[in-house]
């Protein structure tokens, strides 16, 4: 009796497995032709293809192409916070780690181009839902420059003239179509020169707040 009941567990893990290796597989195929192509160009029917897999085994974990869509971007969301993470911690002052976020930001982008298209290109084109993902993106890089100034400046979260929010979401917003402009550009100018001239708004207000720190 535990012979069979140990075999049962097995293949009751052996089966979970395999749906998440199919799963995974329609994330990479998504992945690539999303990336590539874009949405609206790509049907379920390229998916399967793509991912070497029959259109049952796409509804056994997706119940719509928009829904792989979420779950492609969802790790490209991951993998942005990752590596702006990691860069929060480097520079010994906020001039530096302004700078590292922006390479960070930048060099994400730069990486694999394909993160543009999912990110912050077609999100706005499919549904309320998907421009979630836009948003997150905004919002993932206000809120670690926000935290920055908040800490090097000593500013509290109800300082009176200054919304670290739309401040945030405007420089933000520019740095999106830097993106979207360098990448149209074939990335011709070097990362260095897009990081120095990204950063010029940010020196300009950090030279608002600076008075603020000493009072």
């Amino acid at each position: 009796m535990a012979v069979k009941t140990s075999k049962r567990l097995y293949a009751g893990r052996e089966a979970r497995d395999r749906v998440r290796e199919r799963r995974r597989r329609f994330v990479e195929a998504g992945f690539r032709l999303f990336g590539t192509q874009g949405y609206a160009a790509t049907t379920i029917k390229q998916l399967c293809a793509e991912a070497g897999l029959t259109e049952r085994y796409f509804y056994e974990s997706f119940e719509s192409r928009e829904a792989l869509f979420m779950a492609v971007a969802a790790e490209c969301v991951t993998g942005l916070f990752g590596s702006l993470t990691l860069a929060r911690t480097r520079g010994e002052n906020p001039s530096d780690q302004t700078e590292a976020l922006l390479r960070a930001f930048f060099g994400w982008f730069y990486e694999d181009p394909r993160r543009i298209r999912i990110q912050l290109v077609d999100p706005m084109l499919i549904s309320s839902v998907t421009q979630e993902v836009y948003v997150e993106v905004v919002r993932l890089f206000v809120q670690f420059a926000a935290d920055l100034a908040m800490d090097w400046y000593e500013l509290s979260a109800d300082e009176p003239k200054i919304d670290a929010d739309l401040v945030g979401t405007m420089l933000v917003g520019g740095l999106v179509e830097m993106v979207k402009e360098w990448a149209r550009g074939g990335f011709e100018r070097p990362i260095d020169e897009v990081v120095r001239n990204a950063k010029l708004p940010f020196d300009a207000i950090a030279q608002v707040l600076a008075p603020r720190r000493g009072a």
